[in-house]
């Protein structure tokens, strides 16, 4: 034996339900950029919610009225002004808020934070690199025209950062690690879009105009490794917006300042029209899905005159107009760009002579019927984790079920027993069942719940009917869902559903014709079977522990117990010595781990036989 380090490899304690409650049950989707994704699309694959229920709303952060939020990693990252603030996404509460350089500040600014890799990325005026933990600043990059970006944001791709000067007329590319220049393009105006990217292409897209109320823009696409020009093309218009990239084809709007604009569809390989519409002005960037395109548009009683207020859906591939909302509804706005999730399409409606929106709609994608519908937010709408996020008077909503814990949570093998609060009778569950996930959720986030079995004698089932003191009343009651949307709804009682490694648990409250799209309460669980697994490294010699006793023991650094113990200390999980076998047997032995009990150890299997000592009288050898 190899005496002084030894890898104890693939200590794998069995069975780990890790159980996330969060505000969604689709499979984690996250809305990282601008419109979600590089190519602009405007699309989430998560679920969106059927009603209008509020989730939270945050406090007035002063988040910036147009601007659009970044969701990623259980959190919403949204731009503020003049600093920038980090939401908890299950909450709303604020995690972090730092201040930016928006100094100076031409014309205000509305942008949407990016999100890669731990990181969050803001363009006010400089462009800055923050720890998504903490919010400390990483690096700064300021462009070398002394002017500051505007309303375009930044687009992360790979090892790249895309972002612009405004008025400074210049794109860049940055280095992601540090900022530094890897390109600039100069543009032939002002350069306001947030940068698409074709990665399979290496292009990139953006458009510009001559100045504000002038006429006359350009699209670019330019080479995405090098920054050299690709092709341009010039519209009669402002290209202030954004362009959306989907199947070779690249769409955007155009801004006429005195009078209709225009919804331009190119191909991307040479920029030709393949064909254009007539729209209301607008900054908006289309959505694109399933080979529909939706935009905003119309500007309402701020400059020159009043518009129609519209949310268009065009055919991507023909370009004929599909729907379009009643002009009377007034849904849709110049600087709102819509998002599509779960069926739906999510846009806004302005507040008279203002910039500011009070009003978010949830849209039929198919026919452009109204949903539902909120009096407050509205600004460019972000969709994720069955979630639905805006921004409007300073405020964050977020519109899905509420979430009631959010964590993760252990479950050993074997069988445990419970008690029905009804009857006061005991019964026997599998602690890797459905209900034994949510019990255990339960005790570790400190929540109330109930266990009733008037079902029984007739069912063979037991059912949580009270959990965090929501109640079963007629019919609605907590009901379960394992990988929901993907797998059908379970045909058992979760008391008698076996969850296998990595299966998602939701259970939700409603009624008869309920499901996790529509519910108000929702607990999402996902769980995984092994407890830990990994390699744990023992020096020579002897160390001391502590039995629950209070008695003290000596033990060799390699035997099996101290490779339990050094993994439990690993994996961040309690654990308590039992030494109740000591005087008869000489045996100490881990009781608990994470609050599960009855543990026994195994080395090597299953190609060597079972132990027959106690964990703290076998000795390891390297590569155990």
């Amino acid at each position: 034996m190899e005496a002084q380090l030894m890898n104890i490899r693939t200590l794998t304690i069995l069975t780990m339900v890790v159980l996330a409650l969060t505000a969604s049950l689709s499979s984690a989707a996250d809305w990282q950029q601008f419109h979600c994704d590089v190519a602009h699309t405007g699309y989430s694959t998560s679920n969106a919610p059927d009603t209008n229920h509020t989730a939270w709303v945050s406090e007035d952060i002063g988040a910036d009225f147009p601007s659009s939020v970044t969701v990623a990693d259980g959190q919403v990252f949204v731009y503020c002004g003049d600093h920038l603030v980090c939401l908890d996404e299950c909450t709303g509460a604020v995690l972090w808020n730092v201040s930016v350089n928006e100094t100076p500040k031409v014309c205000g600014s509305w942008v949407t934070p990016a999100y890669h890799d731990g990181h969050v990325f803001l363009s006010a005026n400089e462009t800055c690199c923050f720890d998504v933990a903490d919010g400390s600043l990483i690096w700064t990059f300021t462009p070398p025209t002394g002017k500051g970006a505007v309303d375009g944001g930044c687009t992360i791709v790979e090892n790249m950062v895309f972002t612009s000067d405004w008025d400074g007329n210049h794109y860049y590319c940055l280095n992601i690690a540090d900022g530094t220049e890897i390109w600039n393009f100069a543009v032939d105006g002002h350069a306001q879009s947030t940068p698409a990217v074709s990665v399979a292409d290496d292009q990139v897209f953006f458009g510009s105009y001559a100045n504000i109320c002038d006429d006359g823009g350009v699209a670019y696409c330019v080479d995405m490794t090098t920054g050299n020009e690709i092709w341009n093309f010039t519209t009669a218009n402002s290209v202030c917006g954004s362009v959306t990239i989907g199947d070779g084809v690249v769409y955007f709007t155009e801004y006429n300042f005195y009078g209709d604009g225009a919804l331009y569809a190119l191909y991307s390989e040479n920029g030709t029209v393949k064909w254009n519409k007539t729209v209301e002005r607008s900054d908006s960037t289309p959505a694109l899905v399933d080979g529909r395109l939706y935009i905003s548009g119309g500007y309402g009683g701020i400059q020159n005159k009043d518009t129609d207020l519209l949310t268009y859906c065009f055919d991507a591939s023909t370009g004929d107009l599909l729907w379009n909302t009643s002009v009377a509804d007034e849904i849709g706005d110049w600087k709102c760009s819509p998002a599509c999730a779960g069926g739906m399409v999510f846009a806004g409606r302005p507040k008279p002579n203002s910039m500011e929106f009070e009003g978010t709609y949830a849209l039929n994608a198919s026919t452009g019927k109204i949903v539902w519908s909120y009096p407050e937010g509205g600004a460019s709408p972000a969709v994720a984790d069955g979630m639905v996020f805006t921004v409007g008077g300073g405020r964050v909503y977020a519109f899905g079920p509420t979430t009631i814990w959010n964590g993760n949570v252990t479950l050993g093998s074997g069988k445990f027993n419970i008690t029905a609060d009804n009857s006061g009778k005991e019964y026997t569950i599998n602690r890797t069942c459905a209900l034994a996930a949510l019990i255990r959720a339960a005790e570790k986030g400190e929540l109330d719940y109930t266990i009733n079995d008037s079902w029984y004698e007739s069912y063979g089932s037991l059912r949580p009917d009270s959990v965090a003191n929501k109640s079963e009343v007629g019919w609605d009651g907590w009901m379960y869902w394992v990988n929901y949307p993907d797998d059908p709804s379970p045909s058992c009682t979760a008391d008698h559903f076996e969850l296998n490694d990595s299966d998602v648990v939701t259970w939700y409250y409603g009624g008869m014709g309920a499901s996790p799209d529509n519910t108000d309460m929702l607990i999402r669980i996902e769980t995984s079977h092994d407890y830990w697994n990994g390699d744990v490294t023992l020096g020579s010699g002897m160390f001391n522990v502590t039995a629950e006793s209070g008695a003290e023991y000596t033990i060799n650094r390699t035997c099996a117990l101290a490779s339990i113990i050094g993994a439990a200390r690993v994996g961040g999980l309690d654990y308590t010595i039992n030494d109740s076998w000591y005087e008869s047997y000489g045996t100490i032995y881990v009781d608990e781990i994470d609050g599960v009990s009855d543990w026994m150890y195994w080395v090597n299997y299953p190609d060597d036989p079972s132990p027959m000592v106690g964990s703290n009288a076998y000795e390891l050898a390297d590569g155990d």
